[in-house]
């Protein structure tokens, strides 16, 4: 009984990124040469939805799906932007309490921790500032 209540109990402590990070994240999309007013389409593994550049947007980090910014106006050539992401620090957090504890009970905890953080998505950190480039139509 005991051998089973260590291994759940380092199964949940080795979800740093899920622990630290998760919820939203937001960030500001702008345009790459500061014009107001440009529409465009957002889309994160919320959902999508219209926007005017520059807008904050708040989204569910994922490592299936990647948050896109569409150009969708008349005035500019479309153009789709990825919002940039990185591996959270909290995430490599894993393999230290994983390996501190030690024995194959740790390194079981690990990668059940590692993965579930991959699956959940929160071992994502979205840039804060999303420059996305413009091309302007000749005739606008």
């Amino acid at each position: 009984m005991k051998n089973i209540f260590l291994l759940f109990s380092l199964i949940f402590i080795t979800q740093c990124s899920t622990i630290f990070n998760s919820g939203s994240q937001s960030f500001i999309a702008k345009s790459s040469d500061d014009r107001e007013g440009v529409m465009v389409e957002i889309t994160t593994p919320d959902g999508s939805y219209r926007a005017k550049l520059p807008t904050t947007v708040v989204s569910t980090p994922s490592s299936f799906t990647d948050t896109k910014i569409d150009v969708v106006d008349n005035c500019f050539n479309s153009t789709t932007y990825k919002v940039k992401k990185s591996v959270t620090p909290s995430f490599w957090g894993n393999i230290l309490l994983g390996g501190a504890i030690g024995g194959v009970y740790g390194l079981l905890g690990t990668s059940i921790g590692m993965s579930i953080d991959y699956i959940d998505g929160y071992i994502w950190k979205m840039d804060k500032m999303a420059i996305v480039p413009l091309s302007p139509k000749a005739k606008c």
